[in-house]
């Protein structure tokens, strides 16, 4: 399965910032291809971590998304931040700002601990 990847952390960061790799190489058009295939992204991630043979770790809830629609060699971006102060998700789409519900199948996710 392709759609795999691994990867250790020494340590847990306060801020997590995953990167999906969107594309992949194709043989027969001989160039890079965007993948647009759903993720599924959850809100939350615990990850486990054993230190001193104590098991501890660290829970991190999604605090912003952002998502690139197009090819791989142009398109248009767009963000999804959770705001601090009141809790709803604001959609960031160039000079338009508003209040959205979250639907993610995100490009980059933008993690911060609990």
């Amino acid at each position: 399965d392709q759609s795999r990847g691994e990867c250790e952390l020494k340590h847990q960061p306060d801020v997590l910032v995953i990167m999906l790799k969107r594309f992949e190489y194709d043989d027969r058009l001989m160039r890079n291809i965007k993948n647009n295939r759903e993720v599924d992204v959850p809100y939350t991630l615990y990850m486990p971590q054993v230190e001193y043979n104590v098991s501890i770790g660290f829970t991190y809830e999604l605090y912003a998304s952002v998502e690139h629609f197009g090819e791989l060699g142009f398109g248009h971006y767009i963000a999804r931040i959770r705001s601090q102060d009141d809790g709803r998700w604001y959609i960031f789409d160039d000079l338009n700002v508003s209040v959205v519900s979250l639907n993610i199948s995100c490009f980059m996710i933008i993690t911060h601990t609990t």
